[in-house]
């Protein structure tokens, strides 16, 4: 069978669950909430034996196909819809580390991003060193028992530099510890950051993705190559 382009796997994504009137496009679910057959069903929802949409704020058959979308074009292993990409940066972040952790990053950041990291955190108790990645010496110095990622733009905002991606894929896989792309500027259509090692892409789906920046959304897409019994907070 000839292999799909990017194009026409975007149009031929499977909805999670055959739509009751054969829609050709997925339709929008404005709903807040989700209606179940029995309070059983209910209860076994909430013990996780039953997958269920139930309220928007977590999840609903919108973002859901989104998310289908995404994972298909970014050939990821899942992919989480958050709200904004400062929100996907955020959650991905606090998640991996905890007090008395540290990340690297780069001296150059989108400028919420660096306040994030350079004022937020910190009160959070996680610390933030910045080093020229483009240092791989620099770098290894900055690494310690308590270093949890390495997080960086693979385009720099507004700076424009480029990083050696393939370098920093080697030094986190050498100390075990998870490489984090913002890959906003490069979409899944012109970088398949999987290929290149990255473990978890964060995207502010506002810009390229949302088709000119009429919606805000952010995405985090775990690319299922990181063995998370290396990292003490899972």
């Amino acid at each position: 069978m000839k292999k799909q382009g990017f194009t026409t796997r975007s149009l031929n994504i499977p909805y999670s669950k055959e739509d009751p009137h054969k829609a050709l496009q997925m339709p929008l679910y404005d709903s807040v909430a989700f209606e179940f057959d029995s309070a059983e069903q209910i209860a076994a929802n909430f013990r996780g034996e039953y997958v269920a949409h139930v309220y928007s704020r977590a999840s609903s058959p919108t973002v859901e196909y989104f998310e289908l979308k995404l994972k298909a074009l970014s050939q990821s292993h899942g992919v989480v819809a958050v709200s904004s990409g400062m929100a996907a940066i955020s959650n991905t972040l606090m998640a991996v580390a905890k007090s008395g952790d540290n990340i690297i990053s780069e001296n150059h950041l989108f400028g919420h991003t660096y306040a994030l990291l350079n004022q937020t955190l910190p009160d959070l108790g996680i610390e933030t060193h910045f080093s020229d990645l483009l240092n791989p010496q620099e770098i290894e110095k900055l690494i310690d028992n308590n270093t949890r990622a390495i997080f960086f733009e693979t385009v720099t905002n507004p700076q424009l530099e480029i990083a050696d991606i393939e370098m920093l894929s080697e030094i986190c896989k050498k100390h075990k510890l998870l490489l984090i792309a913002d890959s906003t500027i490069t979409p899944p259509n012109v970088f398949k950051a999987g290929s290149f090692g990255v473990n978890i892409e964060v995207i502010s789906t506002t810009k390229y993705i949302s088709g000119g920046a009429t919606l805000f959304g952010g995405a985090i897409i775990d690319h299922g190559n990181f063995n998370w019994e290396l990292n003490p907070n899972f």
